[in-house]
């Protein structure tokens, strides 16, 4: 900057100086003043050099205001673009997540109808057709249930406790006495906001590794309760336990949850509320069973 404005200060000069020359030798031809005129060539000079600073001055103005005014204006457009940008990965991300949630939420049927329509499959061939009978008609509602709203991912707890009371008939009918349900619900909590189909995977790995494998069956106990800002809900069977593994408590950190079902339900709930946004854990009890619970924020379905 220094240096075009002294380089400025120079040429103004010169081409002053060089003006004012022209335009005395100008006046004295054009009038009858004579040689003498050039005794106020100081005066002219600096009338000249005054006029020309200004102009300078005044380009130099124009020029810089252009400049800023592009330099706004280029500014405003790259602000856009990133606005638009990030709009449209928004969206794009949005779209991603949510086609995402369809795939695992749709992941479920398949997985459920599969073992369902075994165990149809097991009562016809031991002749049970009224019991293969009505567990075909509870499987039909509670397909209907999962499919009434197919692009709906979050439902009332209510709504919940309902398909998964649905899918739990289907499983007496196929255990009858060696399966025992408790529920407990806090009423308070009945609105809280879920995703939809979370519980059933939960019940289905109690009733297919602890159930199942027993000779007397067990107990399957669901609970749900608000604990401060969060939802705390949990399933536990009265089994075994998972033997390969030491009693404790397991985070989502510490432990692999295998399965088609647990595995679901830990990437929708990451899904849906970031990978710090929730917590599922795992209490291993060595021959006493096994307790699944899941903690996310506390929302109300208006």
């Amino acid at each position: 900057m220094p240096t075009l404005v002294l380089g400025s200060i120079l040429v103004v000069m010169l081409v002053s100086f060089l003006a004012t020359i022209i335009r005395m030798q100008s006046f004295i031809w054009m009038t009858i003043a004579g040689e003498e005129q050039w005794a106020d060539f100081g005066g002219w000079y600096f009338s000249g050099f005054f006029i020309f600073l200004c102009w300078t001055a005044l380009y130099y103005n124009i020029l810089y205001y252009r400049l800023a005014s592009g330099e706004r204006d280029r500014r405003i457009l790259q602000v856009e673009h990133a606005r638009a940008e990030k709009v449209k990965r928004y969206y794009a991300e949005k779209l991603a997540s949510e086609s995402r949630m369809e795939m695992l939420r749709y992941q479920l049927n398949p997985h459920f109808l599969f073992n369902t329509l075994n165990a149809v499959s097991a009562l016809v061939a031991v002749k049970e057709a009224t019991k293969a009978r009505e567990m075909i008609d509870k499987l039909s509602s509670f397909l209907r249930y999962s499919l009434k709203d197919e692009r709906k991912e979050a439902v009332k707890l209510q709504e919940e406790i309902e398909a998964l009371d649905l899918y739990l008939s289907i499983e007496k009918t196929r255990f009858s006495d060696r399966l025992s349900i408790h529920y407990n619900i806090d009423e308070a909590v009945l609105d809280a906001r879920v995703p939809s189909l979370i519980l059933q995977p939960l019940a289905e790995n109690a009733i297919k590794y602890a159930i199942s494998l027993s000779e007397r069956g067990g107990v399957i106990t669901v609970a749900a309760a608000r604990k401060g800002d969060n939802l705390v809900v949990s399933v536990t069977d009265d089994g075994l336990g998972i033997g390969a593994l030491g009693a404790g408590v397991y985070t989502k950190n510490a432990f692999n949850f295998g399965g088609v079902g647990i595995q679901n339900i830990h990437d929708r709930l990451e899904n849906i509320y970031g990978q710090d946004g929730y917590e599922m854990n795992l209490y291993n009890k060595l021959g006493e069973g096994l307790k699944v619970e899941l903690i996310f924020r506390f929302e109300r379905v208006a």
